[in-house]
């Protein structure tokens, strides 16, 4: 190297670790905004996992009471009906005074 081209090669040179210096620098808040967006998702994603999970379980609670609730309704219908009541919409809680109601047996049936 020339005596002459030391100040022009330094001034190249102190450029050139300003610009690796700046890039470096984007780079970096670049990749904490990344970490940063990836913590808050990672949150956001447990939050809305448990909020599932609640939901899914009242749905699966209410389920089984509603089977439950029906099923105990059904047998309650069925045991008026054994006792001789209709259960029809057309007769409901009247004494059947015949053998069968059609009405009644085809709500059994559904």
């Amino acid at each position: 190297m020339d005596q002459k081209n030391w100040p022009q090669s330094l001034n190249r040179m102190s450029d050139s670790i300003f610009d690796l210096q700046q890039n470096w620098s984007e780079w970096r808040n670049q990749w904490i905004a990344l970490v940063e967006e990836n913590q808050r998702l990672k949150l956001e994603n447990e939050k809305l996992q448990q909020l599932l999970t609640k939901s899914s379980s009242k749905k699966s609670e209410n389920r089984k009471l509603k089977a439950e609730s029906n099923g105990e309704g059904l047998g309650n219908l069925k045991r008026l009906y054994q006792e001789g009541f209709h259960i029809c919409n057309v007769s409901f809680g009247r004494l059947r005074t015949e053998e069968e109601c059609l009405f009644c047996h085809s709500f059994l049936q559904k």
